[in-house]
């Protein structure tokens, strides 16, 4: 995901647009938005522990903010404010945050940036004396997991904790450079370009293996992966109510993609860098060769993607569970570099999707997440323009 500047769009975001999609279309339809927060300083994402009314939001220097959803005033001071361990060069920042399932008993919350100094990815966790203090103690903080970066991209930016088994679950991306110069993403030895899935109840720094996680054993796998095969997972997000997983994944020069991934299937390869999205890139790669979504017999393929004449990358989101009576089960997403917006919805069979196009009415260029509080509304942080804008999903959903 970058987190460059976004290229200027003036004036409203009107335009209807087509998607490109595995599965059967819904005509275009037009959904609204409406300013939560302002004066925000670069937002990235949005969380909040679940049924706690309160709006955390992230700013990518290294801050962590609570707001009012009803009024937009920001609290001050900062929840959070680690802006001396923050390194906001290249795609860094304070880019991911999750509560923990039992925060309202436990005060644990856990947070991902880049490291000033080193670059190294940090997983941490933080600890709340009393779970209703407004400010948190920068001092509180465990290193759960250090992972060096060997280039300034490809970071990833996601960390959630699955609704059915309460392990934290953390993507990473493939190391940097351009055609996984590292060669990283189908690198059984490492952790970057994969999905990893951590056992952080414990107390202490540090985290476990889950026992039931796909690859433990003495296979030359790492054990902390639950998928390969990524490039750049910068958001990813489960789903609430079923635990289905959904996983954007940043393109190279052709293709952004959409992957799902059906609760407690494990073990998956996304195909990167033999393949971007459906497209054959690296065919004589050793994990290679080729395959197509017929017959991949390796590979998953995405149930969504695009080609960058609709945009340059993507930004993932989050199931739609809140209170509206349309839209349920709706995954929502964005391209970073413009103004386009879609929304997916799972068919039958559960890999045949449904789409259609969710224009805002508001200027959207630099969409970093679109993330849930804690009733599962959603709302949209724009890295460009400091907003954070709640999606209205009470309307009725296209017919399937």
């Amino acid at each position: 995901m970058p987190l460059r500047p976004p290229l200027a769009r003036p004036g409203l975001a009107l335009a209807a647009l087509a998607v490109l999609a595995l599965g059967a279309r819904c005509p275009l339809r037009t959904i609204s938005a409406d300013p939560a927060v302002q004066g925000a300083s670069a937002p990235v994402f949005v969380s909040a522990p679940a049924g706690d009314p309160r709006l955390f939001f992230v700013e990518r220097a290294g801050r962590i903010r609570i707001a009012d959803p009803t009024s937009g005033a920001i609290q001050e001071p900062p929840f959070l404010d680690i802006r001396s361990r923050v390194d906001g060069g290249g795609e860094g920042g304070l880019l991911g945050l999750a509560f923990a399932p039992d925060f309202a008993s436990s005060g644990r919350f856990y947070v991902y940036f880049l490291e000033l100094g080193s670059f190294d990815s940090i997983v941490a966790r933080f600890t709340l004396a009393d779970p209703a203090d407004p400010v948190a103690d920068p001092a509180s903080e465990e290193i759960v997991l250090r992972v060096d970066q060997p280039a300034s991209n490809h970071n990833g930016g996601t960390l959630a904790f699955s609704p059915l088994d309460g392990m934290l679950y953390f993507g990473l991306g493939d190391g940097g450079g351009s055609d996984d110069t590292f060669n990283n993403a189908q690198n059984p030895a490492t952790l970057l370009g994969k999905m990893l899935r951590l056992d952080v109840s414990g107390a202490g720094p540090g985290y476990a293996i889950p026992a039931d996680n796909p690859f433990v054993g003495g296979d030359g796998i790492r054990d902390e992966i639950w998928a390969f095969g990524l490039r750049n997972p910068f958001r990813f997000a489960f789903d609430r109510e079923t635990g289905d997983l959904w996983i954007a994944d940043v393109g190279q020069g052709q293709f952004e993609e959409v992957n799902f991934e059906a609760a407690g299937d494990a073990g998956g390869n996304y195909g990167w860098p033999v393949h971007e999205g459906s497209l054959c890139y690296r065919p004589n790669h050793p994990a290679g060769p080729c395959e197509t979504p017929g017959q991949a017999a390796r590979f998953r393929f995405p149930v969504a993607e695009y080609g960058h004449a609709l945009g340059c990358s993507i930004t993932g989101g989050t199931p739609y569970r809140g209170a509206g009576r349309g839209w349920q089960g709706w995954y929502f997403y964005a391209d970073y570099c413009t103004e386009r917006f879609w929304g997916l919805h799972r068919g039958n069979p559960p890999v045949e999707m449904t789409a259609a196009f969710a224009g805002m009415g508001v200027p959207f260029a630099g969409i970093t997440g679109i993330s849930e509080d804690g009733f599962g509304e959603l709302y949209v942080s724009n890295l460009s323009n400091g907003v954070v804008h709640r999606l209205n999903l009470d309307a009725d959903a296209p017919a399937e």
